[in-house]
């Protein structure tokens, strides 16, 4: 949290011993919900009948897989986000060859990338 303005840190989180908690209200607002990746019958969660995701969180998943597999994932990744729509990705991690002229990184400090 030490790169994060205390006014974002004071509204959106609440401390929790030696760490921070979201805030209910905004908690709310975002849809949790599991899914698997590598499920062959579908390319986005059943919750979501179009896909359309503006943001989709897949940190340290991918280094689990081999390059088949993360080939197969990369593929509803980018099926199932927005064109503008963010990826934020593991430290480890990076677009497979096939899909890296299709996003591009916002921030050199973490791995978040743009569709494009």
């Amino acid at each position: 949290m030490n790169n994060v303005k205390f006014e974002f840190v004071n509204k959106y989180f609440t401390a929790a011993a030696d760490t921070f908690k979201l805030n209910n209200d905004i908690k709310k607002m975002v849809s949790f919900s599991f899914y698997d990746i590598l499920d062959k019958h579908s390319f986005v969660p059943s919750e979501s009948i179009f896909a359309d995701f503006d943001i989709i969180l897949c940190r340290n998943v991918l280094i689990y897989f081999n390059l088949k597999f993360q080939e197969i994932i990369f593929n509803k990744l980018h099926r199932s986000l927005n064109s503008g729509g963010f990826l934020v990705l593991g430290e480890a991690e990076v677009p497979i060859e096939k899909h890296e002229s299709d996003f591009r990184r916002v921030y050199r400090c973490c791995k978040i990338y743009q569709k494009k």
